[in-house]
Parts: C-alpha cells; sequence; structure tokens
C-alpha cells in the first residue's frame, strides 16, 4: 500500500493538475502570400500550389505588377497581405483585386515591433507567415467608389484654396497700387470685380 502511494506521488510531481501539451499555430491560409511594398521594388513570398515557400522581386512598373498578379494566380493563391505605406500600394491592390485575390492591408507598426525583421526580405516572409496563422489585423480600405469620391472632394479642396490664394494677391496687389476696390464694390470675385481685374 506504501509503494503505491510513493508510485503515485513520483509519476504526479511537478505536472499541475489539469495541464496539458502547448498546441501549435493552425494555418488559416495556405494559399496565401506576403508582399513588401516599394517606391521602385515588389519582394512576395508565396505559398505554390505544391505547398512550397518561394520569394520573389519584382519592380513597381504595370508590367511587372501584373507578371507578378499572373504567378500569383498560377499558384492558385487566394489572399495576399500588404502593408499600407504611402502610396506606393494603390496600383498593385487595384490589379490585385481586379484578378479576385483578396488582399488584406495592413497598418505597418502593427508587425513591425518584433526584432530582426528589418530588411525587405524578412519583412516579405514575415508578413506572409502570419498571414497564413491568421495573425494579421486588416486595415480598413473604403471601396473603389468611395475612393473615387474622396478624390474629387480633395481636388475641389485644393481648387477651392487655390482661389482664395489667389483672389488674396489680387487684393493686395491692387493695394499697394494703391487701387482699393474693396471701398467700391462688396465682392472682388463677383461680376463687376471680375470685369475690373479683366
Amino acid at each position: 500500500m506504501g509503494k503505491a502511494k510513493q508510485n503515485k506521488k513520483k509519476k504526479g510531481a511537478g505536472t499541475p493538475a489539469g495541464s496539458k501539451k502547448m498546441e501549435r499555430f493552425g494555418i488559416l491560409y495556405p494559399r496565401s502570400a506576403g508582399i513588401d511594398v516599394g517606391s521602385m521594388l515588389m519582394v512576395v513570398s508565396y505559398t505554390d500550389s505544391r505547398d512550397q515557400i518561394h520569394l520573389k522581386q519584382f519592380d513597381s512598373f504595370t508590367s511587372s505588377l501584373n507578371k507578378l498578379a499572373d504567378l500569383l494566380q498560377g499558384e492558385k493563391v487566394e489572399i495576399v497581405t500588404m502593408e499600407s505605406t504611402a502610396n506606393y500600394w494603390m496600383p498593385l491592390h487595384s490589379i490585385l483585386e481586379s484578378r479576385g485575390i483578396k488582399v488584406v492591408m495592413i497598418n505597418p507598426s502593427h508587425y513591425r515591433n518584433v526584432s530582426a525583421r528589418k530588411t525587405d526580405i524578412n519583412d516579405a516572409q514575415w508578413l506572409h507567415k502570419l498571414l497564413t496563422h491568421g495573425l494579421l489585423r486588416e486595415s480598413h480600405i473604403a471601396p473603389a467608389f468611395y475612393q473615387d469620391l474622396r478624390q474629387y472632394i480633395h481636388e475641389r479642396q485644393i481648387c477651392q484654396d487655390q482661389k482664395s490664394d489667389t483672389l488674396n494677391r489680387i487684393q493686395n496687389t491692387l493695394t499697394k497700387m494703391n487701387i482699393k476696390f474693396q471701398h467700391l464694390i462688396s465682392d472682388i470675385e463677383g461680376v463687376c470685380g471680375m470685369k475690373l481685374c479683366g
């Protein structure tokens, strides 16, 4: 009886009740790719149709971006992740989406806090790995219609600002010449004001 209790104690020693073996991260996206986007260079890490991981580089001209998209389509890649730096991602994002490939845009600050991920190659591989296991938080990208609308509104605001600057310069120039239109007409950009200035 005493020996059986001792054996039980030895077997249970050092193993807390309810403990279990650590599980490895599962693969959520087997056909995936990670792309490090640069102004002149795109580095892509992708998994091919035979589950082999490859690394390739493309320049950022439209013909090369189409070749990159052809490659990913040919290897049956379903989902791609890129970081949203400056505006360099926009042409590639548009091409990949037009081919039916889901694009996950991420904020670089969400994964760059990991050390030893400094080069373009390391970035592409790391993005690919995190995406494969579903460990990236997607940034919101507005649909194409809203992107176009936002661009029109932005351009309109620029035109309005330029108009205001031009009118201010006209007013200052007239004042320096001692031509005081502001005492004669209420609105320099009205019909009368434009006729006088023209």
